[in-house]
């Protein structure tokens, strides 16, 4: 309910050093009733050792919410496996958060489409 609420609320930027694993905790919890209601697993591969980013924990938060979330809604309508794993690391001194689901993906010509509303 904590994470919910700082999400929601409006607020300065408040940048420091966040550990991305933990962002991944969270959005997890946050996001699990969600997931299970979409019959889908929200599974998390989180590696050891991942320096802390400098950030704000709030956006963080917020961009990874919403990346899973559209996730668990593209699996949700999928028969047969509906994962969404969360998977962090580092390449070559760049700290790496990914998304990969097993839903549909995008049809042909609709990449353009990924970032509107």
């Amino acid at each position: 309910v904590k994470t919910l609420r700082r999400m929601a609320a409006p607020g300065e930027s408040r940048p420091a050093a966040v550990d991305v694993n933990e962002v991944a905790r969270a959005v997890a919890r946050v996001i699990d009733w969600e997931a299970r209601r979409a019959g889908a697993a929200v599974v998390l591969d989180l590696r050891d050792g991942v320096p802390a980013v400098w950030g704000d924990r709030v956006q963080l938060e917020q961009v990874l919410f919403n990346l899973v979330l559209n996730a668990v809604q593209a699996v949700a309508g999928v028969a047969g496996e509906r994962t969404v794993r969360v998977e962090t690391g580092v390449a070559a001194d760049v700290v790496i958060v990914t998304v990969r689901d097993t839903g549909p993906g995008l049809a042909a010509g609709e990449a353009y489409r990924v970032f509107e509303r």
